[in-house]
């Protein structure tokens, strides 16, 4: 009887404790997600937590990164609680209205998690589809239905994402355009701060662009893919990223394959969370000051810019390097190709300590190339590259011109010319 007892009374208390855990892990997991990245941040206004459940309001703010101006998205979630786990069930609010009425006039977009007591966090989006038609200007928007899901772990420091967008396309007098197929994968843990391993993979088959008064242009089968792992115990981290595009058509021309890569190497964690954090402060300052900015604006500025500076001799003197290793574009006139490789060696304790510049120490290469007809075919690229041709900076050998060109010790050397170079950073 006493066992029964303790069971009833687990069984009846384990939505109550269960509650309590999940807004716990709600508030923790949300503050973890808006302060790992700068694209979105989601802020909890109101939590009324009950026995068997809760309702929960805020607004997911969504910041342009060049403008700062800000999407504010009001949600609302009703929450219920089980023996191990809450579900909440997430739409967007009243004060959504507007645009987002006239997007979704029958059923709006819903957000699932299903949270457990453990901190695994269990995400479906559905996005319905939208249908518009504007006689008046002839302007129409037909987009499929969209989906995703998500898991997220450790108080959001673990995150699984993967989201699929069939498409959409949007009309008006004389424009088309036409997205095919767009898909996101994303594999992500935090190490540190803003610093986050794992890997992306962005997928579209086709973006169609239709201008009456342009050439129609179409890209085709578009991937961009990034990897970031750490090394030395954590202590170290690299990543590569690259974009790869099989097709063109600007109208009845077929070009391709393209690609492009960018990769980091050895880069010490914890100068590079320092490097991203005043980055971080300065674009924030930037933003705050405006055209009007005060002495103490500056003042504080000026502070920003000497941690970036210190961060960034302190990630070079630790040992670094960086570059594209490999980019190729397809011309009307053959393929333009190209590497870039640039590095800093790892320098001592003490060596680090006296460091004043970075450029000293790098070194590395550059190769590029591109057909001698792409330049005599456009006049507007040949004014371009004239005077780099014309200083030998750009020599002519065979069907192509080239650059040829190695950096060490403040000395950059160019198809032969040896140019010395001032000690900016």
């Amino acid at each position: 009887m006493w066992a029964a007892a303790l069971v009833l009374a687990a069984g009846g208390s384990a939505p109550w404790l269960v509650g309590a855990v999940t807004e716990q892990q709600w508030r923790q997991t949300s503050r973890t997600l808006s302060e790992g990245q700068p694209l979105f941040e989601l802020a909890t206004e109101q939590y009324d937590r009950h026995y068997r459940g809760a309702e929960v309001r805020g607004t997911l703010l969504i910041e342009h990164p060049q403008t700062g101006e800000a999407l504010v998205i009001p949600y609302q979630a009703e929450v219920s609680h089980g023996l191990w786990g809450s579900e909440f069930r997430f739409t967007t609010a009243s004060g959504f209205g507007g645009v987002g009425t006239e997007l979704f006039p029958r059923e709006r977009p819903s957000l699932v998690l299903d949270t457990k007591v453990w901190g695994t966090v269990l995400a479906e989006l559905n996005v319905p589809a939208v249908s518009l038609d504007d006689p008046d200007t002839g302007e129409s928007l037909t987009m499929a239905e969209s989906y995703g899901w998500a898991e997220i772990r450790d108080g959001g420091r673990q995150l699984k994402l993967d989201l699929r967008w069939p498409g959409l396309t949007l009309r008006g007098p004389g424009v088309r355009v036409i997205l095919d197929d767009l898909r996101l994968s994303q594999r992500m843990t935090r190490v540190v701060g803003d610093v986050w391993v794992g890997g992306v993979d962005v997928r579209m088959t086709q973006l169609e662009l239709v201008d009456d008064a342009r050439p129609a242009v179409a890209l085709e089968n578009l991937t961009v893919t990034s990897e970031t792992t750490t090394g030395d115990e954590g202590r170290r981290l690299s990543s590569r990223s690259a974009l790869a595009l099989e097709n063109v058509t600007v109208d009845d021309g077929d070009l391709g394959p393209h690609r492009l890569a960018f990769e980091l190497v050895d880069a010490e964690v914890t100068s590079w969370q320092r490097l991203l954090e005043a980055l971080a402060q300065w674009h924030g300052l930037t933003r705050q000051a405006g055209e009007g900015a005060s002495i103490e604006q500056l003042e504080r500025q000026m502070g920003v810019m000497a941690q970036f500076s210190e961060a960034l001799r302190q990630l070079a003197g630790s040992g670094i390097s960086f570059g594209v290793p490999e980019l190729r574009v397809q011309t009307p006139a053959g393929v333009m190709t190209g590497s870039l490789a640039i590095r800093h060696p790892q320098l001592g304790d003490a060596e680090r300590q006296q460091m004043l510049m970075v450029m000293p120490g790098l070194s590395g290469e550059l190769d590029f190339s591109l057909p001698a007809d792409l330049v005599a075919r456009y006049p507007a690229l040949w004014l371009q590259l004239q005077p780099a041709i014309e200083q030998g900076l750009l020599v002519r050998e065979g069907d192509r011109y080239r650059i040829d060109a190695r950096l060490q010790g403040l000395e950059l050397d160019i198809n032969g010319q040896r140019l010395p170079l001032p000690p900016l950073i």
